[in-house]
């Protein structure tokens, strides 16, 4: 009986995930990176990059779910990095990647960087992650 109720209790208390955080992100995309650096093969890297993707949305679906109003905050900052990495991901079914692709990748995710800044200000952490992928993904 003890252990009936032990684990009725055990099933029913909701499990709480900690959400992660950008900064949790920023230390997985560097760690991926690294692998993916090392990888032999284009699709290598992707397959690191694929494991950030998911990764970004499971948390986002969760940050949702617990929260379905506009993104405030910490939601707000991974949302934010998701995005701007969303010219990345963009890569990451392609067979073979062209000069062409890697270019216009790059442009795009250095122009909305700039986006609401000053000339002069420089790229965001998250933008010289995001270029840094690029440099592993196009060599």
């Amino acid at each position: 009986m003890y252990r009936i109720i032990l684990l009725v209790c055990f099933l029913y208390t909701p499990t709480f995930a900690k959400n992660k955080t950008v900064q949790d992100f920023y230390n997985e995309s560097q760690a991926l990176l690294k692998k993916a650096e090392s990888a032999k093969t284009l699709s290598e890297k992707q397959g690191h990059l694929k494991t950030l993707e998911k990764s970004l949305k499971v948390s986002l679906q969760e940050y949702e779910k617990e929260n379905p109003e506009e993104a405030k905050g910490e939601e707000k900052e991974v949302s934010l990095f998701e995005s701007t990495f969303e010219p990345v991901f963009e890569l990451k079914d392609k067979k073979s990647l062209a000069p062409k692709d890697c270019d216009s990748k790059k442009q795009f995710i250095i122009t909305g960087d700039s986006m609401g800044r000053p000339e002069e200000a420089p790229r965001t952490k998250t933008a010289q992650e995001a270029l840094r992928w690029m440099d592993v993904l196009c060599k």
